[in-house]
């Protein structure tokens, strides 16, 4: 095993295979019954309005209540995987990055741009010239890394967190001022707005990107047999936050069939993100629990998590324009066979891209200070 891959948080490994699979299984049923990907107009051909809602209300909804709200934590988990690949500049004593760690700020912008290309891209193969420009997750993960390892390397992870709770407390209050009213597209990428067509604005998403960075950094900081440090480090931590949004009843995620991706969604509340928050620390800690022995090469674990960006490129553009082109038959049955098949397909992507990843690294010269990439993908 190479450093780069000792250096891989098999929890969040495991999280981010987990919640790919609601993810693709929610898009697929977004797009078979609502028109241009937010909106319920009617039963797809084939169809009788009343099995539509039946399947819609009685299936359909609370699972993309149940399990969206799952699927809607990559952000946080991004941010827990960036803490990781930046082990190797980190400074311990300081909480955050060594002062040399230039080649860690560059290596970060670079991804960063890649992962910001990649995601116009896919808009742009996906829905067409008029959607390209769509503020999506791969953007905003982009600038959130950008902006997470520059607070890094003047200040500590403490502070890192204080300014995520600011995006976090502060963006109702942000998207209320009259001064920041507009449809400008940094206003958009920055508070979002209600057309459901742009996606995780930076308030209040950076304070979640930022609270997975922290948690990453509780993990890689406690030791402990099968992980009994972390797990008691964030328990209380996980409960309490988790009853702040299960008490307030904005729990789940919110349903919203006339703009099933808009403000509700991407906008929530702050008592919905913190319970999110902490949903997500009682599933990293009770993950954490297992044993840590790496998974198969080749394992769905493994290959969901190492290949999630191609699997994510692919779903995207070939699921959405094949599930477009099928659901004319309007079946359940149908449905059924769209999500299994892109479920295996998923691990077919996922297989192929750690396939020619190994080969990459396996051709690629031993970097200065012995390790061959973050650990982080």
């Amino acid at each position: 095993m190479d450093e780069a891959e000792s250096r891989r948080w098999q929890a969040l490994d495991l999280f981010k295979a987990l919640a790919l699979l609601p993810m693709i299984a929610i898009h697929v049923q977004v797009w078979w019954f609502f028109a241009d990907d937010k909106t319920y107009l009617g039963p797809p051909a084939g169809m009788t309005p009343e099995a539509a809602r039946l399947f819609l209300d009685g299936i359909f909804r609370p699972f993309f209540r149940t399990f969206g709200t799952l699927a809607n934590l990559f952000p946080v988990a991004a941010g827990a995987a960036l803490r990781f690949a930046l082990d190797p500049w980190w400074d311990g004593a300081r909480g955050g990055l060594k002062d040399d760690c230039g080649p860690a700020l560059w290596k970060v912008a670079i991804r960063a741009t890649c992962l910001a290309a990649l995601g116009f891209s896919i808009n742009l193969l996906t829905w067409g010239p008029d959607g390209w420009s769509s503020w999506d997750v791969l953007p905003f993960v982009g600038l959130s890394s950008v902006v997470a390892s520059l607070v890094l390397a003047r200040s500590s992870v403490r502070a890192l967190l204080l300014g995520g709770a600011c995006a976090v407390f502060f963006a109702p209050s942000l998207r209320g001022m009259t001064w920041l009213a507009g449809d400008s597209y940094w206003r958009l990428a920055l508070l979002g707005s209600s057309s459901g067509d742009h996606f995780y604005p930076f308030f209040p998403w950076f304070g979640c990107f930022a609270y997975g960075l922290w948690l990453g950094h509780m993990k890689r900081s406690t030791a402990g047999p099968a992980g009994r440090t972390f797990f008691k480090s964030v328990l209380g931590l996980g409960l309490a936050l988790t009853s702040v949004g299960v008490f307030s009843g904005d729990f789940l995620l919110s349903f919203d069939p006339s703009n099933i991706w808009g403000p509700t969604v991407f906008q929530p509340s702050t008592a919905h993100i913190i319970g999110q928050l902490g949903a997500f620390t009682l599933v990293m800690a009770l993950l954490d629990l297992r044993p840590t022995a790496p998974a198969p090469r080749y394992g769905w674990r493994s290959v969901l998590s190492r290949g999630i960006l191609a699997i994510y490129a692919a779903h995207i553009i070939f699921g959405y324009r094949l599930t477009d082109w099928l659901n004319g038959s309007g079946s359940l049955w149908g449905l059924a066979a769209m999500i299994a098949g892109q479920l295996v397909a998923a691990y077919a992507v996922g297989a192929a891209a750690v396939w020619l990843r190994d080969r990459s690294r396996a051709g690629a010269p031993e970097k200065p200070g012995g390790h061959r990439g973050s650990g982080a993908g």
